[in-house]
């Protein structure tokens, strides 16, 4: 196994460096809570893009599964339209998660170090955003709005 690093993959993960810093940033303003479970689903979020991908699959088929995505698409668009700060946010990292995912694969890493990379990148940026707004320049509590 040979591992190709591309400048397109330092790209890549101060992207996801970046968005999680800004998560971090943004809940620092809102009740500890908050930060500890957008950890949580950080974690949990990035376990189930890197090995979810047959699950996810199947959840989307048509039939009786469907509903799962319809509430899905539902919950996505009701979120759009009440707090689009929040969707565009949730979009960013999904999408910054994906791309440093993709990446990570076309240069020949395995998936337990991707994930282990990943993890680390964004529980570190998503910490360090957080002690950024709580002791530094702090966050406005309606961002949300």
């Amino acid at each position: 196994m040979t591992v190709d690093v591309r400048p397109t993959l330092w790209v890549s993960l101060l992207t996801v460096s970046l968005a999680y810093g800004l998560l971090g940033w943004q809940l620092s303003a809102q009740n500890i809570l908050w930060s500890v479970g957008a950890l949580i689903g950080i974690c949990a979020s990035t376990i189930a893009l890197m090995w979810g991908g047959g699950l996810m699959g199947r959840m989307m088929r048509i039939g009786p599964r469907g509903v799962i995505t319809m509430l899905i698409f539902s919950l996505s668009l009701t979120l759009a339209a009440s707090a689009p700060t929040a969707f565009v946010e949730v979009l960013i990292l999904v999408l910054t998660q994906l791309f440093a995912r993709l990446e990570f694969q076309t240069a020949g890493f395995s998936r337990v170090v991707t994930l282990v990379i990943l993890l680390s990148i964004s529980s570190t940026a998503f910490s360090g955003g957080w002690l950024v707004g709580m002791y530094f320049f702090p966050s406005n509590p309606l961002w949300l709005s």
